[in-house]
């Protein structure tokens, strides 16, 4: 049968859609002038037919599996969307969707994208945690060993480097790779295996862009190995003549996203996620050499990079395809779909109130989504979005440096978390020193399926504050290192682990106990998270793993049990790691999509006016609303489930033990100014907690105001609500704009002092915990003193009172003074003296 009447012939059995015929017989025409160049007319006709229906064949077979497996998903999800109750026991659609992308505790064994995609990335860091170990970040932001990094990429080509260690390294990484590829295709995707692929490629669109489109094909393509590389239409190996036409379809990609995603044509083919992930194996490097070269002009900073944001990538979309389904976008529709027509067919008063909420639910689903892609990243003009996130970025390093003492108040958090699952929080905080201090207990929490945030992210203490984080390279090291050597990131990270460590404790411990016996807090933790009798069966007839005389079962144990189906164990090491990475979350709160949704800056992009003041009103603020969307409203939940006393005494426990913990982060804080600490009693008491209870919370700035109207960065109400960023701009406008009107007036100006008072709350690092005092008192004092001594002294003078008035407080360590004149006051806390 020729290759147009099998076309006819599978159109009529309605194998192929009729919009598609014209592309096949296009494709058919394109192979047979390809092979009439060698071939004769009748040679060049047979390979187009066999070549043709190849294509055709597999194209059917992977789009009937995929229909398949969309199917499938579409029947969990709406099994999920029918046993959805509220904690009152009420049906909400709405509330079931938004259970899809993060997690919910009503929504009991529901699988969220949130959670899969922090499960299959801490399996894929557990698959090379060698090799995270070995190239781990360093304080400033970089990368360990960078010469083995790059015998890693020789070696990742099939060159030899002579470097055994490197060849292991690279085994391991190639191993994790091809395990997330392999775990994409039994998602549905469609990944071919390339023995010859090296390392994926990065793109930053902004130099590319600076270059041009046809200076850029002229650097990457002597690069490329084009006999190599597969054409996306034909399949076949890459025609000369079609490599320039392919890459012009790269370059416009890569400009036009935004992103380090490379996208070739043929894009026809099917718009499912499943069938778009080829992109990052179309360009085929000569050889390390040329991979290298290209990386360090125009990919990310170092290979390294390189590798953890290919597989953070490829675990997004593992996550998407496997809650999802194939095409998450039509999954995402018909939920919408299902959410309207529920509030559509309401009937009375409550319609009104039904649609509305069905909106909200869909536009926060949206920009759930939208985070989770990356696409609210994807600039409106991308100069000034980088601009403002480099400025965002320089903010956060001159004024989180004591981030750190705010950060004390997770032990609070801990506590809650580990009660609320049945775990001992004694145990979590003897584990936590472990952590801290011992790295090969870390190494071994990466191997059991923890996320290496640490090792592989410049931003794990940044998501605990802010919305995203653009900017230059430069500027988000820059961040990311004052957080680090400020304890902030290895904190965070060192109590996740502990919180882990833990929970996997737990399960070994309660191993000997069937599901019925199991403590209720403990049972109801593996209920949430749909580990029924039978999966707790197969966990714990598990050998518990041992190390440091503690033994544990790991998720990774788990996943290779002999004894068990490979799917059954991939699906529980899977929703293993869930639970106990979500219940990190409760922990350890960082960010989440919920929070981060809530925000006002999820409604509009960077790199436009709105987008921008709205990322500098939201800087900050992000961890008290992910503390507002774990445990008040895990609280509020319980609340409506068992009763006001079980939900009440939850919130009353968060309330009472945040602000405690609130308190004393407060009066460290105090004590690193060289203020003595604030009367916990008297008539200063009450504003001194009511400022405790918003710390607790992640609020503590606007503690500041509760008995004062300026705030610790120095400005007023109005400018905390408008953010750092315009604070900075007024900061920056009264130093430039202001002496210069000033000066042209024939006023007096105060230039001097106001560019050592800019200097002071902008300077990278200068609000470091440790060190904040002597730079102080020793650099920004003096140098306030030399610009004019007279007003210096009266303003040193007019902050002694104010600590007085607002605070009943005095200084250890007094504004002006070169040494400390004695210690802080303890007594202070305790009698207001």
């Amino acid at each position: 049968m020729s290759v147009k009447n099998c076309i006819n012939a599978k159109v009529k059995a309605g194998i192929i859609p009729p919009h598609r015929v014209d592309e096949v017989t296009a494709l058919y025409d394109e192979l047979e002038a390809e092979a009439l160049t060698s071939m004769a007319p009748a040679a060049a006709r047979a390979f187009a037919d066999t070549e043709v229906k190849k294509l055709i064949t597999r194209q059917f077979n992977l789009e009937r599996r995929q229909t398949l497996l969309q199917a499938a998903a579409q029947v969990r999800i709406q099994k999920n969307l029918d046993a959805y109750r509220t904690a009152s026991g009420n049906r909400d659609p709405a509330a079931a969707m938004l259970a899809h992308l993060g997690h919910d505790d009503n929504a009991r064994g529901v699988s969220n994208i949130e959670a899969r995609h922090k499960a299959v990335l801490g399996q894929l860091h557990g698959q090379m945690a060698d090799v995270l170990r070995t190239f781990k970040r360093t304080l400033t932001g970089g990368v360990r060993s960078r010469a083995k990094m790059e015998n890693l990429v020789r070696e990742a080509f099939g060159e030899a480097s002579d470097d055994a260690s490197a060849r292991e390294l690279a085994q391991a990484w190639g191993d994790a790779a091809e395990g997330a590829r392999a775990r994409f295709n039994a998602g549905g995707g469609d990944i071919p295996k390339r023995k010859d692929w090296g390392l994926p490629q990065s793109h930053d669109p902004v130099l590319v862009r600076k270059l041009g489109r046809e200076a850029w094909i002229r650097e990457i393509k002597p690069r490329l190995d084009a006999e190599r590389m597969i054409d996306p239409v034909t399949q076949l190996p890459m025609k000369a003549d079609r490599l320039d036409e392919a890459l012009d379809a790269v370059y416009d990609t890569i400009a036009s996203e935004g992103f380090a995603k490379v996208t070739p044509s043929g894009t026809a083919r099917g718009k499912k996620l499943a069938n778009r992930r080829t992109d990052h194996r179309f360009l085929v490097f000569k050889d390390a050499h040329n991979w290298l070269d290209y990386n360090a002009r125009f990919g990310a900073r170092d290979p390294f990079s390189a590798m953890v944001s290919h597989l953070d990538s490829m675990a997004r979309d593992i996550a998407k395809l496997e809650v999802l389904g194939p095409n998450p976008t039509s999954t995402l529709r018909f939920l919408e779909q299902t959410v309207e027509k529920d509030a559509a067919i309401q009937t009375g008063k409550g319609r009104d109130k039904a649609v509305t909420r069905a909106k909200r639910a869909i536009d926060t689903q949206q920009k759930m989504m939208a985070i989770f892609d990356g696409s609210i990243n994807d600039p409106v003009n991308p100069g000034v979005a980088r601009v403002f996130g480099d400025i965002r970025n320089v903010l956060t390093s001159a004024q989180l440096g004591a981030a750190f003492l705010s950060a004390t108040a997770d032990v609070s958090f801990q506590r809650m978390a580990a009660k609320f699952s049945g775990l001992k929080f004694s145990g979590t905080m003897a584990k936590l020193l472990k952590v801290a201090t011992d790295g090969a207990t870390q190494e071994q929490m990466v191997r059991a399926g923890l996320v290496a945030e640490h090792w592989t992210e410049n931003a794990l203490g940044m998501a605990r504050f802010q919305q995203d984080f653009l900017g230059g390279d430069i500027s988000r090291r820059l961040a990311d290192s004052v957080l680090r050597v400020s304890g902030l990131s290895p904190w965070t990270q060192s109590g996740r682990f502990a919180f882990g460590w833990e929970f996997m404790g737990a399960m070994a411990d309660n191993r000997t106990l069937k599901h019925a016996d199991l403590p209720a807090p403990f049972k109801r933790a593996l209920d949430r998270y749909g580990i029924d009798p039978k999966a707790w069966d197969d966990i714990r007839a598990i050998k518990p793993y041992s190390h440091k005389g503690v033994t544990f079962i790991r998720p990774e144990d788990v996943r290779s049990a002999s004894g068990l189906d490979p799917a059954r164990a991939e699906d529980l090491a899977t929703r293993y790691l869930e639970m106990v990475q979500t219940e990190m979350e409760f922990a350890v709160p960082t960010a989440s999509l919920r929070a981060r949704a809530a925000l006002p800056a999820a409604a509009a992009k960077p790199g436009s006016i709105v987008g921008e003041i709205l990322r500098s009103a939201t800087m900050y603020k992000n961890f008290a609303v992910t503390i507002m969307f774990t445990h008040v409203r895990r609280g509020v939940q319980e609340t409506q489930r068992n009763g006001g006393a079980a939900g009440l005494g939850y919130l009353s426990d968060l309330m009472v033990s945040a602000t405690l913990m609130g308190g004393m982060a407060m009066q460290m804080k105090e004590m690193a100014k060289g203020r003595d600490p604030r009367p916990m009693v008297g008539d200063k008491g009450a504003a001194f907690w009511g400022a405790a209870m918003l710390q607790g919370g992640g609020l503590g700035i606007f503690g500041d105001f509760l008995f004062s109207d300026i705030n610790r960065f120095g400005g007023g109400l109005a400018q905390t609500l408008a953010g750092p960023v315009v604070q900075a701009a007024d900061d920056a406008r009264e130093l430039t704009i202001g002496n210069a009107l000033e000066a042209l007036d024939g006023q007096k100006t105060n230039a001097g002092r106001e560019a050592v008072r800019f200097a002071r709350k902008h300077t990278p690092g200068s609000s470091l915990w440790y060190t904040r005092l002597a730079i102080e008192r020793n650099i920004f004092d003096r140098l306030d003193m030399w610009a004019d001594p007279a007003k210096a002294a009266a303003a040193n003078r007019r902050r002694a009172r104010a600590a007085q008035k607002d605070f009943s407080t005095g200084f250890w360590w007094a504004p002006g003074q070169a040494t400390p004149a004695r210690a802080p006051d303890i007594a202070n806390a305790a009698n207001g003296n």
